[in-house]
């Protein structure tokens, strides 16, 4: 049988292999399954490397954070883990993932032995974005409890808060937006109240031209969108393409919305830089509340849309645009309020009562 020495210097190997070109050491399958006392073991007893990484440059504090073990994290930090290890591609810490899943014990864990919420993805992104994302409010609490840690309340304090709250995403399908967008789009009322607080910007843009008001009325988040406007957001930016939140409103079929708007002078006259107004993204699509909505449009009380105005670079009018696209509500409603039927369009001379003809 095997000596003492030689059951030793097995279990030691054991401790620094891999699993195949992972990288992954025993201790990091420990850490992610929260093994508590075979972490403690690997550790005290067998010397494992505490911050040994794997191919990836996922640390056994990552991998633990990430499924929220709160006493393997404990264990690991007390020991002095690094929690500000990185991964080699994305970047990514132990708060960036324990702020990602919501795991909000783990996140006060990792700020008190000096994790740092400033760190930001390769794309830009800081665990306050990660947690604004997905509404967990409380970690968003804790995160800028700790950047105003030590400074005086007031301006400076304000100022710190700020910076950091208006931190954007910098490459990827969301860049340019910040964690006060990604709680304007998800609706997350608490997380968005928080960053407004704190100061975020309500009116900055993404790279494609969207403030957070105009995420809030794409999705139908109405109290998120009164929040904004309460807090100043301006309703009459524009987005890239010149849509106003109106436009963008009616294109999404948001009655509660249209009407906010209306009720507070969003002008239904304004056009984007396709010469489109609402009454014609209302026209282009059928959806539900359609007769509210043009109904609400037709009888707005400053500003209301041409009814016979060209709207498109092919000099379609409203109109032709409902007659196009068969929807019968916007085709009565205009008709109703007298728009004209025998307007020639000017790309083929055909009028909305040839087009529905022709759609029979």
């Amino acid at each position: 049988g095997l000596d003492e020495a030689a059951i030793a210097d097995r279990l030691k190997r054991c401790v620094t292999a891999t699993a195949g070109a992972s990288g992954v050491l025993l201790l990091h399958v420990a850490a992610r399954c929260g093994w508590l006392t075979c972490v403690h073991m690997l550790l005290h007893e067998l010397g494992a490397d505490i911050d040994a990484r794997s191919a990836h440059g996922c640390s056994a504090l990552i991998m633990a954070a990430e499924e929220g073990n709160l006493g393997v994290v404990q264990e690991l930090a007390n020991l002095s883990a690094d929690v500000n290890v990185e991964t080699t591609g994305s970047g990514t810490t132990a708060l960036h993932q324990a702020s990602r899943y919501g795991h909000e014990d783990v996140v006060s864990v990792l700020l008190s032995h000096g994790a740092d919420p400033t760190k930001r993805l390769r794309d830009g992104r800081t665990p306050l974005y990660l947690s604004a994302h997905a509404g967990y409010e409380s970690i968003i609490q804790l995160l800028l409890d700790h950047i105003g840690e030590g400074r005086a309340e007031g301006e400076a304090r304000a100022a710190v808060l700020k910076q950091y709250v208006d931190l954007p995403r910098e490459e990827g399908e969301d860049e340019g937006t910040t964690p006060l967008m990604q709680a304007a789009t998800y609706g997350h009322t608490e997380a968005l109240q928080l960053l407004i607080e704190s100061r975020a910007s309500v009116d900055l843009q993404s790279a494609d031209g969207d403030t957070a008001l105009l995420l809030a009325c794409a999705d139908g988040h109405e109290q998120p969108a009164k929040m904004l406007l309460q807090a100043n957001a301006l309703m009459d930016q524009r987005g890239a393409n010149g849509q106003t939140v109106l436009m963008t409103a009616c294109r999404y079929g948001h009655l509660s919305l249209v009407r906010l708007l209306l009720a507070l002078g969003a002008k239904a006259d304004d056009t984007d830089h396709s010469d489109t107004d609402a009454l014609s993204h209302l026209c282009e699509y059928e959806q539900e509340d359609d007769d509210e909505m043009l109904a609400l449009l037709l009888n707005a009380k400053q500003h209301a849309p041409k009814i016979d105005a060209v709207r498109s670079s092919d000099g379609s009018t409203p109109l032709h645009i409902a007659a196009d696209t068969e929807h019968d509500e916007a085709t009565r409603q205009l008709l109703k309020a007298k728009a004209d039927p025998n307007r020639a369009r000017k790309v083929d001379g055909f009028t909305p009562m040839m087009i529905a003809c022709s759609n029979g």
